[in-house]
């Protein structure tokens, strides 16, 4: 006998891994977008030091304009990113939740048929249990005189 609702169980573990899929996929958005904002911080980090050596040797106030203006785009930049990395995160969180949704229903079916597997197990072994108890007691009988 096999489990009635084995086409919905196949549909929920289906579901689950395309939510898994989804999730990875949004994850790694994340992963990227941390990654550009840590570029992005080097970058500046490096244009930092780069102007503090240059400002031992003398600095004309264009140079320190576009200086500046590297820095307030790095800052604009900076900012972007972390809203997109915030946006991602509110995904990751949404997507988190629908994926414990999806295990959660997998998971009741799961355990239904385990349920039924058990049932099926034990009735098998009562039917053994009574044909074997007819068997012996046939013999017992056919040994009496």
């Amino acid at each position: 006998m096999s489990f009635r609702l084995e086409g919905l169980l196949r549909v929920r573990k289906n579901q689950e891994n395309m939510v898994q899929r989804a999730f990875a996929e949004i994850n790694a958005q994340r992963v990227a977008h941390r990654e550009m904002l840590d570029r992005l911080n080097d970058s500046r980090r490096r244009q930092r030091e780069n102007l503090n050596q240059r400002f031992s040797d003398n600095l004309d106030a264009s140079t320190l304009g576009l200086y500046d203006n590297y820095f307030n785009g790095a800052r604009i930049d900076e900012r972007s990113s972390q809203k997109q990395i915030e946006e991602v995160t509110e995904k990751i969180e949404t997507k988190r939740q629908e994926l414990a949704e999806t295990m959660k229903k997998r998971r009741t079916l799961e355990f239904l048929k385990e349920q039924q597997l058990l049932r099926e197990r034990k009735e098998a072994q009562k039917r053994e249990t009574a044909f074997l108890d007819d068997v012996a007691s046939t013999q017992w009988h056919r040994r009496e005189p």
